[in-house]
């Protein structure tokens, strides 16, 4: 088969294209990967609270401080700092378990809808291709140059997407911060 060697850009489209019927699922990956930003920015909270706890200080945040009213002990704020640190990392296993399931049923969707196309067109394909170049070159490629797809656009493009966002956070939370 002949190597590509035009404007990269059609293959970015192409990729797009490919992967119309999965924008949704694709979406949802997506909005996954940015959900666990929020949830691992929590994990220092536990921290917070159990040593202002034990130091005297306020120990809740005010959105805690509403579910979680009056004073408490400090075995009792041990007991919701420990309570919120498994809560919080049952959220972001959980998170990574519906992340992770769902980029594998994407994933192999992707590449079993694209290894139909390529088989149907190598199908299409003159007999004479076939005597020139072999069916095991054809076979070779429906193989294992279709789950490229699946590499660009789960893989690649996905967590690009996420990285940006984690560093527009990361730049907005510290130009947020109090210098004091």
């Amino acid at each position: 088969m002949k190597r590509f060697s035009g404007n990269r850009d059609w293959l970015h489209f192409r990729i797009l294209k490919q992967t119309r019927s999965c924008w949704p699922k694709l979406a949802a990956i997506t909005g996954l990967s940015l959900l666990s930003l929020p949830f691992t920015l929590l994990y220092p909270l536990p921290l917070k609270i159990a040593v202002d706890g034990v130091l005297g200080k306020p120990a809740f945040p005010p959105f805690l401080q509403r579910m979680f009213p009056g004073p408490h002990s400090e075995a009792a704020t041990l007991t919701i700092a420990v309570g919120l640190l498994i809560g919080i990392a049952a959220l972001v296993n959980l998170q990574g378990l519906a992340s992770w399931y769902l980029q594998t049923y994407t994933g192999e969707k992707l590449v079993w809808d694209f290894r139909a196309e390529l088989l149907n067109h190598v199908q299409r394909l003159p007999l004479a291709f076939h005597d020139r170049y072999g069916a095991s070159d054809s076979v070779y490629r429906i193989q294992h140059d279709a789950p490229a797809l699946q590499y660009v656009a789960i893989q690649g493009f996905i967590p690009l997407i996420t990285a940006g966002f984690t560093l527009i956070g990361m730049i907005y939370v510290t130009a947020r911060m109090d210098p004091a």
